[in-house]
């Protein structure tokens, strides 16, 4: 299928970023099936040959690209969206439960002191102590989960905010082209 690539970003140039994305599978599928569809093949030469012979079947097939990567563009925006407003609830219920003064609301802080207090003990001991040759497996891989969880705490108390403005920025920038 990768033959098709070249004739395809000839015919459709702004399949490009789509086709080159990271779902270049479903992409090159899609496309694949378009051409089945309509021009009744899937082979490279014979779509070149079914759109030299009728400028309006190529446009019915460039038509027919350019509704795909609508539709799949389309998709990743509303994913997203909801993802975004997934993290607006979130930190809302994180709000509202801390005026309310329910103690659930310090749930966050306190797996994040744990997750933190748990990963400078832990690497305290193996800086500080000889961790026995039948141990180190164990100990490298209790680390590295520690070490993950604590890159978690930070990009959630410093790192999301940021992250969603920027999100929210980037959404805003593709909706306004």
């Amino acid at each position: 299928m990768m033959p098709l690539v070249p004739l395809l970003l000839g015919i459709a140039p702004t399949v490009a970023s789509w086709i080159l994305g990271d779902k270049t599978g479903g992409a090159v599928e899609k496309v694949t099936g378009i051409a089945r569809e309509i021009l009744g093949t899937d082979d490279s030469s014979g779509i070149e040959a079914a759109i030299a012979r009728d400028p309006n079947l190529a446009l019915r097939f460039k038509t027919a690209l350019i509704q795909a990567e609508a539709d799949a563009r389309r998709q990743e925006h509303e994913a997203v969206l909801a993802q975004l407003r997934d993290v607006q609830s979130a930190r809302e219920q994180t709000v509202r439960l801390a005026e309310s003064k329910s103690p659930i609301a310090y749930g966050a802080v306190l797996v994040s002191a744990i997750v933190l207090v748990g990963f400078a003990v832990m690497l305290w001991l193996v800086i500080r102590e000889e961790v026995p040759a039948n141990q180190r497996d164990m100990v490298t891989l209790l680390l590295g989960t520690l070490a993950g969880m604590a890159s978690s705490v930070v990009a959630y108390w410093v790192g999301s905010s940021s992250g969603s403005a920027q999100k929210n920025a980037a959404m805003e920038r593709a909706i306004v082209r």
